[in-house]
């Protein structure tokens, strides 16, 4: 303190601020005097500034081979506090109350700031000759003369900036450095010894806090393991929650695995950046694998190793899918090195060869594939026996022979789908007149036009519209004025869907409306019922019925909820969270009577069910029950402990439906408070403290749905501001007795009761007239096969966009219904889903079976103009 005082860092203080001295030991045996600033911290607004990783400083240093290293003297305290902070530094000692006037260690922000300031002295040479985090400097170079220059240019930028450096702390011009937990030596990283002894000779835990303590030990070494989750994964296991502690000898084999892994691998390469980067990655059923390897001296040696427990979740994809979640894994893991480079993946699972190839697939290995697009990689096949970071407790190796995953298959298929509908030629002439001759419309019209097979005169005028090319294919004469050739193709039965899905389908096609699509095809095809084919293939396409909107008017007309009476019918809502008050609350639950529109505001610190209805229940004692509560689907609202709880009251739950928040009116009083916190709130952490004058003000207003103020609906008498009982003068002549008050009051609520029924009634007509004029009224029933409206969010870490996502997921089958909400069962997972508003879906046309049974005549459909053929004759040329 004498000293702090001596060099101006402390002065004597009067703030009204008060923080206890803590003493904290150092490694050079001194102390440090620090200040416990942990209640100052929790109003402070966070400086965001950036670190650099250990892992960037350490891995910039691969091909240098002399360092010095420079720690700042008193490092924080050579800052300078802003004047208007100072007060709130001030800290109690034995001595009285005194401030810092320059920052001191413990302020939350003093590490930003400070890295910023080094960020400013040193600039440019960050990643060039020097690296530095916080306090600790490390000059690097190739050369001793360059290393000399170096020296001269960061001591000078150090000097020029007022800083001073401890000398008993430098290391100067040495080939080997001690660096933040690391050694750097021959561009090798190794632990620091001192840590690495105290882990080897750390003993079998005895309980959770020594193997936490264990486990943040080896935690920093992570990097040197390879297999580290899937090693301490029994050690893990003894910390969830709920789990008895047995150490046994599972873990006592774990805990030792550990400990000598780390021994045996206590050494990685320093990555070279100019050299090419190998990535091995391998997955088990339990955790993944991932080390990334340069070649030096014709061997690849380990860089960084990385492992990760698999989650419940993870451990269910099939054998395809984990190994593509380490290859996601470690390019995130590694993307300081890897971003941009070019480089290998090698694995033992062959099917991800085709990782990089695949083109617009579904399920997670499309979402992998389109998350791993930036990076320029290849995947090599590497057998399980050769693959080093094969995991050996877990993972049996996969045989080459093992027959394809049917999703694999699949997914396969679907690109080679893509490709032939994108380039790849549909039918040829010779399929086209092979399926001619096999079908029996075009085989009558054929046999007819050649003079094997004779019918009535009638019968036979009906194919003059029909010519033989010279190619042999049946053709008909349809003529457009927009056409060269006034001849179409006759398609088989059997090949029509084929031309469906190439010009409805196919991107070249763009999934146009079934008129588009038609009017594409008259111009090369026909057969008979086309249009209907065609129209009925466009509205059945499950993609465009999952991408396109759904036109016309939105579903569902308005459907008041009607309440005769206070407190029959209460609704509640959540808003939130908003920034932690003082007061530890960060929620709001509001409470609305439906017919006097009363609110009551109660602030949460945690949503549970337990909280939201010991709130509810201060409102039902006052007030009464009421028959119906109304609320929105949160689990909070859907536990089993609030159905009980409901059910024990005898108030009936109901639920709004999902994404249509207008059914409960508490969303407007929502809206109504946002409004008010905005206007009234200044420090934005005290919002909790406005709540009671917010209630206050919304029980004075006049609803205009009832004409009355919510208080008076509810008292008979209007609520006295403050002002009132300066101003307005006491009410004077005889006091009346209680049963005159009670009467008179009684009176008063009864015609204020029935006018603001009227006064709603007349309200739900108007709103529900406006509502539906831009509405349609529709109704499904049970066993109807509808789409439900996606609200998907946009992921940019994994390259994924709302915009671009289907508009409709589905099918599903309505199961329940009641007047505008369905509960719907997904047809292919079974899973339920409800109350659903009837806004939010569409009706589902199920694909039709291909090709159709109908009865096939000569007359066409295909075209509004004349279809007089030319003279009959065979073997036309097509111009």
């Amino acid at each position: 303190l004498d000293e702090m005082i001596a060099t101006g860092a402390v002065r004597p203080s009067k703030s009204p601020w008060a923080f206890p001295v803590v003493l904290a030991p150092k490694k050079d045996g001194s102390t440090r005097l620090c200040v416990d600033y942990r209640k100052l911290n929790s109003m402070t607004v966070r400086d965001s500034y950036p670190f650099p990783s250990i892992q960037e400083i350490t891995y910039t240093l691969s091909d240098a081979t002399f360092f010095t290293t420079l720690d700042c003297s008193r490092g924080y305290l050579q800052i300078q506090m802003h004047p208007n902070d100072v007060e709130k530094t001030a800290f109690t000692c034995h001595r009285g109350l005194y401030e810092f006037v320059r920052m001191p260690f413990g302020l939350c922000n003093s590490p930003s700031s400070y890295q910023r300031m080094m960020d400013i002295v040193l600039g440019d040479a960050k990643h060039k000759f020097a690296l530095w985090y916080l306090d600790d400097v490390t000059v690097f170079s190739r050369s001793f003369d360059e290393h000399l220059e170096h020296l001269r240019i960061v001591l000078q930028r150090m000097h020029d900036a007022g800083l001073t450096v401890h000398p008993g702390k430098i290391q100067l011009a040495t080939n080997k450095i001690d660096l933040l937990g690391f050694v750097v030596d021959n561009g090798a990283l190794k632990p620091d010894p001192e840590k690495l002894r105290a882990i080897l000779e750390y003993p079998p835990p005895r309980d959770i806090k020594s193997l936490q303590r264990f486990l943040g030990m080896i935690a920093f070494y992570r990097q040197f393991v390879p297999h580290c989750a899937s090693i301490s994964r029994p050690l893990y296991q003894l910390l969830r929650k709920g789990n008895k502690w047995v150490w046994g000898d599972n873990e006592q084999r774990a805990f030792e695995a550990i400990r000598e892994a780390i021994a045996k691998n206590a050494s990685l390469q320093l990555p070279d950046l100019n050299k090419p980067f190998v990535l091995q990655t391998d997955a088990s059923d339990y955790g993944l694998g991932a080390v990334l390897l340069q070649e030096f001296d014709s061997v690849l040696r380990p860089v960084a190793f990385a492992s990760h427990t698999l989650l419940p979740a993870e451990r269910n994809y099939s054998v395809t899918e984990k190994e593509c979640l380490a290859i996601v894994f470690a390019l995130k893991k590694f993307d300081m090195f890897l971003d941009g480079a070019r480089f290998v993946i090698q694995t033992d699972h062959q099917a991800l060869s085709w990782l990089q190839r695949l083109q617009n697939p579904a399920g997670r290995l499309a979402r992998w594939a389109l998350a791993l697009q930036r990076y320029d990689y290849t995947i090599q096949y590497k057998k399980g026996s050769t693959n080093t970071v094969a995991d050996a407790l877990s993972r049996a190796p996969v045989p080459t022979a093992t027959p394809a995953d049917p999703e694999e298959m699949q997914l396969t298929a679907a690109v080679r789908a893509t490709f032939d509908d994108h380039w790849g030629a549909l039918v040829n002439k010779n399929d086209l007149r092979a399926a001619q001759q096999t079908d029996g419309f075009c085989r009558r019209v054929i046999d007819t036009l050649a003079g094997q097979a004779r019918g009535d005169a009638d019968s036979d005028r009906q194919f003059d519209c029909y010519v033989l090319g010279d190619d042999g294919l049946l053709l008909r004469y349809i003529p457009s004025p927009d056409d060269d050739s006034p001849y179409r193709i006759v398609v088989p039965r059997k090949l029509r869907k084929s031309f469906l899905r190439y010009y409805h389908d196919s991107a070249l096609a763009g999934h146009s409306s079934g008129q588009k699509t038609y009017e594409k095809l008259c111009h090369t095809v026909t057969w008979p019922g086309m249009r209907q084919d065609v129209f009925r293939y466009a509205r059945s396409c499950t993609v465009c019925q999952k991408t396109k909107p759904r036109g016309g008017l939105p579903f569902g007309v308005m459907q008041s909820v009607k309440s005769r009476g206070p407190w029959q019918i209460v609704a509640c809502d959540i808003m939130g969270p908003f920034p932690r008050s003082p007061r530890g609350n960060q929620y709001l639950l509001v409470v609305t009577d439906h017919f006097t529109k009363w609110v009551e505001l109660f602030p949460l610190r945690t949503l549970t069910s337990k909280n939201v209805w010991a709130c509810l229940l201060q409102v039902f004692t006052r007030f009464g029950f009421a028959a119906q509560l109304i609320t929105d689907g949160a689990t909070y609202f859907t536990s089993k402990v609030f159905a009980d709880c409901c059910d024990a009251m005898g108030i009936r739950h109901v639920r709004t439906s999902v994404y249509h928040p207008q059914a409960n009116i508490t969303e407007r009083v929502n809206r109504n408070l946002k409004a008010m916190l905005i206007a009234h709130t200044a420090r934005h952490r005290d919002w909790d403290l406005k709540l009671p004058e917010m209630a206050f003000a919304t029980r004075t207003t006049v609803n205009r749905s009832t004409g009355f103020t919510p208080a008076y609906l509810n008292f008979g008498r209007e609520l006295h501001f403050p002002l009132d009982n300066r101003i307005r003068p006491l009410p004077g002549g005889p006091i009346p007795s209680h049963a005159q008050f009670a009467g008179s009051l009684r009176k008063r609520l009864l015609d204020a009761t029935r006018e603001a029924r009227e006064y709603l009634d007349v309200s739900r007509m108007e709103q529900a007239a406006q509502y539906n004029k831009g509405r349609r009224d529709v109704h499904f029933s049970v066993g109807d096969l509808v789409l439900k409206r996606t609200h998907p969010l946009s992921d940019a870490a994994r390259g994924y966009t709302a915009s671009l996502a289907n508009r409709w997921d589905g099918p599903y089958r309505v199961t329940r219904k009641s007047r505008l909400s369905y509960e719907l069962e997904h047809c292919t997972t079974g899973a339920h889903y409800g109350p659903v508003h009837v806004s939010e879906l569409k009706q589902f046309y199920p694909a039709d079976d291909w090709p159709p049974e109908v009865c096939e005549t000569p007359d066409h459909d295909n075209s509004p103009f004349s279809s007089t053929p030319p003279k009959r004759r065979y073997n036309l040329r097509r111009q």
